[in-house]
């Protein structure tokens, strides 16, 4: 990597200080050789969050993501009509994402440096009715917020799926799940993950 990688102090200046912090990009990749899950997110203050998922932080991860479903979705409902709700929700979300588009990597901020966050603990804060999750990673002494929107949550929870059935953690997300998003309009495509 290059130098401009290498910055490890990161001050946002009184102008950027002012917006609030999205994630724009996702990608998750699993690396063999380490036998995690690297998840690489971008925010539109041009941040970049690199953090180590581990089988255990994932299998965490994915009942955050069960606990988010469960919490905007009516109680009043009989259970086959709520998990039927969850998957309709979850397919229209699919659609609108692009995970065609390649990951951007230029003229980022590392916020941790060149080397990814070993992450040994999750907390999750649903805000506005799930409007915005802000999903803190703790590892290494430091802690990352990373705030996703409703839109996010479920293409971010399918390239984690994707990365680890790579690792043979879990079996692969379904292929209906997997070619939705090629249904989305390119105006929706160019909105939310890669």
């Amino acid at each position: 990597m290059d130098n401009k990688d290498k910055q490890n102090d990161v001050v946002a200046s009184p102008k950027e200080a002012q917006k609030a912090e999205v994630v724009t990009q996702i990608n998750a990749i699993y690396d063999h050789v380490e036998d995690r899950v690297v998840l690489r997110a971008t925010s539109n203050l041009n941040r970049e969050f690199k953090l180590w998922i581990t089988f255990r932080i994932f299998r965490l991860l994915q009942g955050a993501f069960d606990r988010i479903d469960n919490s905007v979705t009516p109680n009043y409902m009989p259970e086959t009509s709520r998990e039927a709700v969850k998957e309709f929700r979850r397919e229209q979300s699919l659609q609108k994402a692009n995970f065609t588009k390649k990951y951007k990597d230029e003229d980022l901020k590392p916020v941790f440096g060149d080397n990814p966050l070993l992450i040994n603990e999750i907390k999750v804060q649903i805000k506005n009715d799930a409007e915005v999750v802000i999903m803190t990673f703790c590892g290494e002494g430091k802690e990352c917020g990373i705030p996703l929107t409703k839109e996010a949550l479920t293409p971010t929870r399918h390239l984690l799926e994707r990365a680890a059935a790579k690792g043979e953690w879990i079996e692969p997300p379904t292929e209906a799940s997997a070619s939705v998003s090629d249904k989305a309009s390119s105006s929706e495509k160019n909105k939310i993950l890669h």
